[in-house]
């Protein structure tokens, strides 16, 4: 964290913070520049104070593409290094119309299911109480595992992925 942002009132940090993730991107494709400057600035303010999160705006920068998960999965690694004791944490995906599949509104063809280790980030965060995704899918059995893990979670509201269960 910059020697500025340190010396502020945590309360303030936290402004800054919620005010640089109100930001939404105006260009339905993303913004990849943008989305690296501002994904700096909330690694630079996140501190083992901050709570609470909700990244979806942050992600509208984020052009869809498979490599939105790898950075998913880098934004996961900070909060869980730098804001070890968030609480509540709440994503969506932003949809990508050439990917939709046309049975699933939240859900990506190529595979917006998170990885192994965006799974094993979330698994790691000991202090989560509410963990709203949309848009990216965890798989039945991932999610079983971070419950168990996770044993003060009590809020999930994720989309599913169930290999063959529904008959597809």
């Amino acid at each position: 964290m910059s020697k500025i942002v340190l010396k502020l009132p945590h309360s303030v940090i936290e402004k800054i913070l919620m005010m640089v993730l109100s930001r939404k991107c105006s260009n339905s494709f993303g913004d990849t520049k943008e989305f690296a400057k501002i994904k700096n600035r909330v690694a630079q303010l996140l501190n083992s104070r901050t709570r609470k999160l909700d990244l979806s705006n942050l992600m509208s920068f984020c052009p869809a593409s498979e490599n939105q998960l790898v950075e998913l999965t880098e934004l996961l690694e900070l909060i869980e290094a730098r804001a070890p004791n968030v609480e509540s944490l709440a994503i969506q995906a932003v949809p990508d119309d050439s990917f939709v599949d046309e049975n699933d509104d939240h859900c990506n063809k190529k595979s917006n299911i998170l990885n192994r280790n965006a799974v094993l980030v979330i698994r790691g965060m000991d202090k989560l109480k509410t963990l709203r995704f949309r848009g990216y899918r965890i798989r039945y059995s991932n999610l079983k595992t971070i419950c168990r893990k996770l044993k003060g979670l009590n809020h999930v509201n994720v989309d599913l992925h169930v290999n063959g269960i529904f008959g597809k």
